[in-house]
This record gives structure tokens, C-alpha cells and sequence, in this order.
């Protein structure tokens, strides 16, 4: 994969308006330093996100289905656009929330896909504020590979519909400006230019509006207007902000603020929380978002089926994902205790101190996501007191189990967590049935 990936950056190279070679060299040698530091420092984490990604395609594709319907079910976040029951507020609000999703995704590998400390000295280097962004951009697509699946199911299925030929260009344009917009804002977010976002923002109404008319012209005018308003309008907010006032990084003020703090003596359990929240803040943000995207559509789809036989199945489901997404702070944690290793190897503490701390942190973090699934469900008189006590107690007892693959089995850990988590489900709607 390397190999593959170094003739594309040789490619890309290639093709830089430079007149100086020594540049291009220079250049390529950036690039294949950041591959280099980006598959030493992050190659696990994407292994462990195409297997969760195989594992969510296993799942839900339809087994022995054309291919067009396995392209139209990896494509569905985008094709979603198209159908007719959404109108235009649904499809904005629907095309943000993409986009924090995405931004979310790349601010968890801001410092792999940034180039860390080796850039501190590459910033010397004699080559373009330009240039610098194209190496930026090619770790990112890296970074981004199990993200761009859905969008090239869903041209793939335009292209093999049997849709006209005008309608399926207009389509397969809006799939690619979006995507494009993704891109943009998430390079946007990992630079600190959260200006951008004002730009992304008329990009998004462009490319919304494209949806509302059947009329070709229109929707070719909109589409152009699209890209038009981000790039112009980057430039504008830019200047605007770098004449009026620079902003902090977030992360920057977060740790301004912990500094000044004046807690002296901290207890286990604090310590690990003030790690989540240093060290690894998105991560912590996209975690909860997703607990909560869950247990909302949980909710939703709960109420719709009025808690019948088919709810007390879901919601163990349900709660096998959110402990799934939850489980993997344990690793995070467990890098921090290691770098603080040497230090602490010289306190007289046990050899496993943080792990107790640790636990109870995640299990704080995914109390709220469990009482309201089962709340809601004893509310309603899908289970019985009875019932609810025991699934919360093995709940958290696998919340506890999930942390050995997550420290152990590092590269296999999202298997062997998806399975643990399918025990654990077929033995509470077993034993609840």
C-alpha cells in the first residue's frame, strides 16, 4: 500500500506548476516523510475502522442482492438527498450534520494527519503555503478512505440507474461538490480557519437549492454557484478576520484554562476525566455525539413501534453499539498512562492504578445513554424492574470486559469487540425472552 501510495504522490508532484526541480524534490520528500509518519503513528486506527466498516456492511447489505442494490445501500447517506419525502430544511440540516461528522472524524487524527513534530522543522523549508496543503490534502483523502465509500457507491449507482442522462450528470455533481465540501471544511478545521464555516455555509444553500426545482438550468446555475462561494468567499472571511482579530485555538484555550487551574490534589477518577478532556477532546465530542445519535434514533424508532416485541431486542442492540463506541476512550487513556509511565513508576502506587479509574470514568460517560433506553422501556412496560437491574448490571460488566481488546488486542480490537458485544446481546434477549 505504501508503494502505491508513493507513486501517487510522485504523480501529483509531477504534475505542480514548479520550474525549480530542487522544489519538487523537496516537496516529495515532505510527502513521503508525512505517509511515513502518518502509517507509523495512525495505520492500526485505520485498519480498525475499514474492519468496523466491513463489519457494518456485512450486516446491513442485503445478502445475494444485485449489485446495483449493494451500491444504492454503501451509498445511502448521499443518495438520501434525492428522495422527494425530504424538503430543503431536512436536506441543509442533514448536509451539516455530514460535514460535523466529517470534521469530527478528522480532528480525532489531527496531529497523524498534520505531521506532528516533524513540521516544526519542515516549516522552514522553502516551499508554498500551497504546496504544503496538497501534501495536507492527500494524508487527509488517506485518512478519509473509509469516508469516501459511500460517496463512490452512490456515482456508481447514479451512472447504473436508469435515470436520464441530464438528471443522473446534475446527481452525480451535487454527490461530488459535497463531498468536496467535506474536504474543504475539515482542512479549514484542521488549519484553525473556523471562518470557513461562514463560506461552507452559502455553499450548503447553493447546493440545497439545486434539490428544490426540477429545472436543469437552474440546478446547473446553483451548482456552479456552489464552489464560486466557497472559494471566493474563504478569501473574503480570511482577510476580514486577519485585519479584525486572530482567533485562539480551541484547544489552545482549553489547556489555558486547565493551567490556571488551581486544583492541587486530584483523585484517580478526576485525573483520568481531565485526561479525556487534554488530551483527547474531539475524540470525547464525536464519542458522545454518536451515544447520542443513537439513543435518539433508539427513542424515536421505540415510540413508532409503541414498545412492542420487537423493542427489547432493539434497544439491547442499541446498547451494544453505544458500549462499542464508548469502549474505545480505554485506549486513549491507556497511551497517557504509558507516556506518564516513567514518572509515575516512581510514586508508591500499585502497578494498576488507573485501571478502576479508568472504568468507572467510561462506564460515568455511558450511564446517561443507558438509563434513558431503559427508562424509557420500564416507563412503557417493555421490561419489568426485574429485568432492568440485570441488563444494567451486565452492561456495564461488559463495559468493563470491553477494555481488555481494546489494550490487549489492539489491531483485532474491533472484532473482538463486535463479537463480545453480540454475546452479550443474544444472552440478554435470550434470557429477557
Amino acid at each position: 500500500m505504501s508503494g502505491l501510495l508513493s507513486h501517487a504522490l510522485k504523480a501529483c508532484i509531477g504534475s505542480l506548476p514548479l520550474t525549480d526541480n530542487k522544489s519538487r524534490k523537496l516537496i516529495s520528500m515532505l510527502g513521503r516523510y508525512r505517509l511515513h509518519w502518518y502509517a507509523q503513528m495512525t495505520a492500526r486506527l485505520v485498519l480498525r475502522r475499514w474492519q468496523a466498516l466491513v463489519l457494518i456492511v456485512g450486516i446491513c447489505a442485503p445478502a445475494f442482492a444485485p449489485l446495483l442494490e449493494r451500491l444504492e445501500s454503501l451509498g445511502f447517506p448521499l443518495l438520501t438527498f434525492f428522495s422527494p419525502r425530504h424538503g430543503g430544511a431536512w436536506n441543509y440540516a442533514y448536509l451539516v450534520a455530514l460535514q460535523l461528522f466529517a470534521v469530527g472524524w478528522a480532528m480525532v487524527q489531527r496531529e497523524q494527519i498534520l505531521g506532528g513534530e516533524f513540521m516544526q522543522y519542515a516549516a522552514s523549508l522553502p516551499i508554498s503555503r500551497s504546496h504544503r496543503r496538497g501534501v495536507d490534502t492527500l494524508i487527509l483523502l488517506l485518512a478519509d478512505s473509509p469516508l469516501l465509500l459511500p460517496p463512490l457507491a452512490a456515482i456508481g449507482w447514479l451512472i447504473g440507474h436508469d435515470d436520464p442522462a441530464p438528471l443522473t450528470a446534475m446527481h452525480t455533481l451535487f454527490v461530488i461538490e459535497a463531498t468536496a465540501l467535506m474536504i474543504f471544511i475539515q482542512l479549514a478545521m484542521l488549519e484553525d480557519f473556523y471562518q470557513a464555516w461562514y463560506a461552507v455555509t452559502i455553499a450548503n444553500l447553493f447546493l440545497v437549492a439545486t434539490l428544490a426545482y426540477d429545472d436543469l438550468v437552474f440546478q446547473g446555475l446553483m451548482l456552479t454557484l456552489s464552489p464560486l462561494s466557497v472559494f471566493y468567499g474563504s478569501r473574503f472571511f480570511s482577510l476580514t478576520a486577519r485585519n479584525a482579530f486572530s482567533y485562539t485555538p480551541l484547544r489552545q484555550q482549553t489547556l489555558t484554562q486547565f493551567r490556571s487551574s488551581r486544583l492541587r490534589v486530584l483523585s484517580g477518577v478526576q485525573i483520568s476525566a481531565l485526561i479525556l478532556l487534554r488530551q483527547s477532546p474531539s475524540i470525547l465530542i464525536v464519542k458522545i455525539l454518536l451515544s447520542t445519535a443513537i439513543t435518539a434514533a433508539t427513542l424515536s424508532l421505540l415510540n413508532i413501534w409503541e414498545y412492542d416485541a420487537r423493542s427489547v431486542p432493539f434497544a439491547t442492540i442499541a446498547l451494544a453499539c453505544i458500549a462499542l463506541v464508548i469502549c474505545g476512550l480505554y485506549r486513549d487513556l491507556h497511551k497517557v498512562h504509558q507516556a506518564a509511565a516513567p514518572f509515575i513508576d516512581a510514586l508508591p502506587l500499585p502497578r494498576q492504578w488507573p485501571r478502576k479509574f479508568d472504568i468507572a470514568v467510561v462506564l460515568t460517560l455511558s450511564l446517561p445513554f443507558a438509563a434513558l433506553i431503559n427508562s424509557a422501556m420500564w416507563t412503557h412496560h417493555a421490561l419489568t424492574t426485574t429485568m432492568v437491574i440485570p441488563v444494567m448490571l451486565t452492561y456495564f460488566a461488559l463495559l468493563g470486559l470491553l477494555r481488555v481488546p481494546q489494550i490487549h488486542a489492539e489491531r483485532h480490537a474491533v472484532v473482538v469487540n463486535a463479537l463480545m458485544a453480540a454475546l452479550w446481546t443474544s444472552g440478554v434477549i435470550f434470557l429477557v425472552a
